[in-house]
């Protein structure tokens, strides 16, 4: 079991092969008996559901969360309070499942992997993104055919890269092929940089997210894991969820 979840979001100009990448990796990494959250990102108003399908009816007749389930598998709507943040579906939904793979949200502070076209103007469109661990080469890319490995096609590609990166970062750039699957799952699983620590505690009132100070996520911590350490069941307690209702 992995102690830190990891997070990682893939980033990159329309069919450059996230979605192949993710799938694979997914399958890659599940294989390995390793829990796995795929989260998508799209633009508003394009996500597409059954509208005649009683779920949905009752989710858009204002129900806050509608659950369709048979004896294998649940479908969830859910309206959402923190407005294109993913560390808050992260929170809610994801936090006890070892990796979270994320396709999009390229402004948010996610550790990021950068598909790379090779064409200049589209790769540019990504200067200034925050928080880059790595970049993958994408499948229909020239430097794909001219490369004899990814470093050597991130090299040639140097310009591009020096405006996407941060100007203040110090980074040195790690790179793929977008058919490094393997290597891309170990990367995944070793890199400090996908570590994912939201906090030691997260506060939600009324399904709204409250930011709390440091000091104050080690008191809630200290002195929720010392009320519960003489309950059976809580010695291997890695996530303590805790409800309470006024």
């Amino acid at each position: 079991m992995i102690q830190l979840q990891r997070v990682i979001s893939f980033i990159g100009p329309r069919n450059s092969g996230k979605t192949t990448t993710v799938s694979e990796l997914t399958r890659l990494l599940a294989g390995k008996s390793i829990s796995v959250a795929v989260l998508k990102h799209i633009e508003r108003g394009g996500l597409e559901y059954n509208r005649n399908k009683d779920s949905a009816k009752h989710f858009e007749h204002g129900a806050q969360l509608s659950i369709a389930s048979d004896d294998e598998t649940a479908s969830v709507l859910v309206h959402l309070k923190d407005d294109d943040d993913p560390g808050s579906l992260i929170d809610r939904f994801l936090f006890d499942l070892d990796i979270v793979l994320v396709e999009g949200y390229s402004k948010s502070n996610l550790p990021k992997a950068v598909f790379l076209t090779g064409n200049a103007d589209e790769d540019k469109r990504f200067r200034g993104v925050k928080n880059i661990a790595c970049f993958i080469i994408s499948p229909d890319s020239p430097l794909t055919q001219k490369s004899k490995n990814a470093r050597s096609a991130g090299e040639i590609m140097v310009p591009i890269i020096d405006e996407i990166m941060d100007s203040e970062s110090d980074l040195t750039p790690t790179f793929f092929f977008s058919d490094e699957i393997e290597d891309l799952g170990e990367f995944i699983l070793s890199s400090p940089l996908l570590c994912y620590e939201p906090g030691k505690a997260t506060l939600y009132i009324n399904g709204r997210k409250i930011y709390i100070k440091g000091f104050v996520q080690d008191f809630i911590k200290g002195a929720v894991a010392g009320m519960i350490s003489s309950l059976r069941g809580t010695r291997d307690a890695r996530f303590i969820e805790l409800k309470i209702r006024n």
